[in-house]
């Protein structure tokens, strides 16, 4: 029989072995990024930014011809994304008779609750963009009656409809700085009557969603309530403290009285917070300041942090009494826990209650595009969190710097890859003689 014997292969001498490999073009290739001039940059920059601007106008002008709901609502989630993305204010200069006119006729049909919420959303997106000035004055002047009729209507508007109204209103009012007397006394007046005198309301079987919604109502109304006594003088914070901190209180009993209560869960963490906020103002202007009613106050927050609430979970009850606790720290004189929040290279130090409902209540409105917000919006920088003017300079610092860099480091890459070239080479040229010396030792 014929045996199949496997044919040996013979290695490859050093001259047939594969060249190595040239890493310099390849690391040129791979960064010819760096070597691009500041040209190319504004020239992407503009593509960039004319790219939006005709975005932009495409979603304004659908929204305009559109007159299908479901398209309108979708145009309008589209448009929220959109904005958010970016900080567009110099974009929504352009236009905004456009978006005038847009939220003016859905605030006028107001037959679709879903449509009429997400434009509420966007009207709080463009008084946060535009901060204070003309463009955000028309604009509180021309829907102002449709979201205070809208934010009445208890019979034929959701209350999550009501929400975003009255958010709308508040947050207007806040950038456009309207007349305390003829607008902003009435909105607190309004928001404090859905806040305390639910319990007059007439008392039916309604379900459960239509509960909680009015609960989410309820905390609503009393976080922009607070967001409204945070720019109020010192005497008005004294007699606002004196004049609501019964009701005020009776929201937290509701927490204590029914445990498995969710929604008076929300209504108590907002009033605590006002309550917080207060004390603290109040504070500000008498060093001396001290009520009556907070013994009492401070024993029923006691109560709170020592509740069980076995209907919820671990991490719930946690964040809860935590909560509680860093407002009973506050009445009790104690300082408030410094939160620091990173953007970019800068750093945003949350030292207050009034800067804390600041934060959370523009977070709310943009969304993921808060940090674009912060490093760029005017008003959010000079009125609200005292940054200072947009930080440009260091941000061309660091590109270059970064350039500088990178640039470095393929300078060492090409010059790792031109030592071990030249090392391969000299050990293929050896290689060869190294394996005759062995075989001539071997049989020597």
């Amino acid at each position: 029989m014929k045996r199949n014997s496997a044919s040996k292969k013979k290695p490859k001498s050093p001259h047939q072995q594969n060249p190595p490999q040239n890493e310099d073009s390849d690391i040129l290739e791979n960064d010819t990024s760096l070597y691009k001039d500041a040209s190319s940059s504004e020239e992407e920059e503009e593509t960039r930014s004319f790219n939006f601007a005709s975005k932009l106008a495409d979603l304004l002008e659908q929204l305009q011809s559109s007159k299908s709901t479901p398209d309108r609502f979708r145009h309008y989630g589209t448009l929220i994304r959109t904005l958010t993305s970016r900080f567009a204010c110099d974009h929504l200069q352009n236009c905004q008779l456009d978006v005038q006119k847009i939220l003016v006729q859905s605030f006028r049909s107001s037959s679709n609750n879903a449509e009429t919420s997400v434009a509420a959303e966007v009207a709080c997106i463009f008084f946060t963009t535009m901060g204070q000035n003309d463009a955000s004055l028309s604009l509180l002047e021309a829907i102002f009656n449709h979201l205070q009729r809208l934010f009445a209507d208890k019979n034929n508007v959701e209350e999550s409809v009501r929400s975003q109204c009255a958010k709308a209103l508040v947050i207007g009012c806040l950038v456009a700085d309207a007349d305390f007397e003829e607008v902003v006394d009435p909105l607190i007046k309004s928001l404090i009557k859905v806040v305390f005198n639910s319990r007059s309301r007439s008392i039916r079987i309604r379900p459960q969603q239509d509960t909680s919604s009015f609960a989410n109502l309820r905390s609503t109304c009393l976080r922009l309530y607070s967001l409204l006594l945070s720019m109020q003088s010192s005497e008005y914070i004294l007699e606002a403290f004196e004049k609501n901190i019964a009701s005020l209180i009776s929201c937290l009993n509701a927490d204590v009285e029914d445990v498995d209560d969710d929604d008076n869960g929300k209504v108590s963490i907002a009033a605590s917070e006002c309550i917080a906020l207060l004390t603290e103002r109040c504070r500000q202007a008498d060093e001396y300041w001290e009520p009556e009613e907070m013994p009492p106050l401070c024993d029923r927050l006691q109560r709170l942090i020592s509740l069980n609430g076995h209907h919820q979970s671990k991490e719930t009850l946690r964040r809860l009494r935590r909560h509680y606790r860093l407002v009973l720290h506050t009445l009790q004189g104690g300082d408030f826990a410094v939160e620091t929040i990173k953007f970019g290279r800068e750093v945003l130090q949350i030292d207050s209650w009034k800067c804390k409902l600041h934060y959370e209540t523009i977070a709310g409105v943009l969304g993921t595009g808060t940090n674009f917000h912060l490093a760029q919006n005017m008003w959010l920088r000079t009125e609200l969190f005292d940054l200072g003017p947009p930080v440009v300079a260091e941000v061309v610092i660091k590109k270059k710097s970064s350039v500088a860099r990178h640039l470095e480091k393929v300078q060492k890459q090409l010059g790792f890859a031109h030592e071990r070239k030249e090392r391969q080479t000299r050990r293929s040229k050896l290689r060869g003689k190294r394996v005759q010396f062995e075989a001539e030792s071997y049989y020597a």
